[in-house]
């Protein structure tokens, strides 16, 4: 509450369900969600963490509740008017693990293939999944939420997000937050997003050029079979691809066997 100046006025009820089928009846009237938390406003419920369930059961309770409750925060601080896209950015920023290296490892794929969503368009990466962006898109949603946040602190200071809230609040359009607030219209956020994104993972010390899809990496390896870069693309389309992990590894090793240092085929 203190990070974004409010206090909801009513007291928040937690429902902690014994089990995630529970939980998944009262958020859903389904009996399994993909998810270990939710939040309607002043209620949330998520289950109780269950070694025995596997990977649905293991969670960090402690830091789900914080994601759930800046929700609650900021729905209050804005009278449910904030977007979709902009209230998981603060719930992510919110996390102590708000990056692990799956989502570092969408935002490089994002900035290598041009495939960020639209800042206009990244509520509906919540909702439903994306062909262009694969089965990870609503993933990929979470991790650019959070790091557009992180742009906007940078570029604007701390102080723009609650004027961010206080526009919402009072009915703004997002355009009109974007222009009042933030300075620029939404393509030009998203240019200057996506350039920035791209000195970030430049620091992270990845490379920002495209990877080339399985026929195009293919037809590349079998042109130039003593190309390290052929061969070591070719290991990573292969590894995109179902039951390609064997043919991966030894296609690189092939990289290898040309140049023992080169650093795509010994990632």
């Amino acid at each position: 509450a203190q990070d974004f100046d409010h206090t909801p006025a009513e007291k928040t009820l937690v429902e902690l369900f014994p089990d995630h089928w529970g939980f998944s009846v009262r958020i859903s009237g389904r009996g399994s969600i993909p998810t270990v938390g939710a939040c309607t406003g002043r209620v949330i419920a998520m289950p109780a963490p269950d070694p025995d369930r596997g990977g649905a059961g293991k969670f960090n309770w402690a830091v789900v509740l914080r994601h759930e409750y800046t929700h609650t925060v900021t729905l209050s601080a804005t009278g449910n008017r904030i977007p979709h896209w902009f209230t998981e950015a603060c719930a992510v920023w919110e996390q102590p693990d708000r990056r692990n290296y799956q989502a570092v490892s969408l935002l490089v794929g994002a900035v290598r293939n041009r495939k960020f969503y639209p800042i206009k368009e990244l509520s509906w990466g919540f909702i439903r999944q994306d062909r262009r962006r694969g089965p990870a898109s609503r993933s990929l949603a979470y991790a650019q939420a959070e790091w557009v946040f992180e742009y906007i602190v940078e570029k604007k200071n701390y102080d723009a997000i609650g004027k961010m809230l206080k526009g919402f609040r009072d009915g703004w359009t997002q355009e009109k937050v974007f222009k009042d607030v933030l300075g620029m219209t939404e393509p030009e956020f998203d240019k200057d997003f996506h350039a920035w994104a791209k000195k970030e993972i430049v620091s992270w010390g990845f490379d920002t050029d495209p990877r080339p899809s399985f026929a195009a990496a293919s037809k590349a390896a079998k042109a130039k079979p003593t190309s390290a870069d052929a061969q070591a693309d070719l290991a990573y389309a292969l590894l995109r691809r179902p039951r390609g992990l064997k043919q991966a590894i030894a296609t690189a090793r092939k990289a290898l066997k040309i140049d023992p240092k080169h650093p795509r085929a010994l990632a």
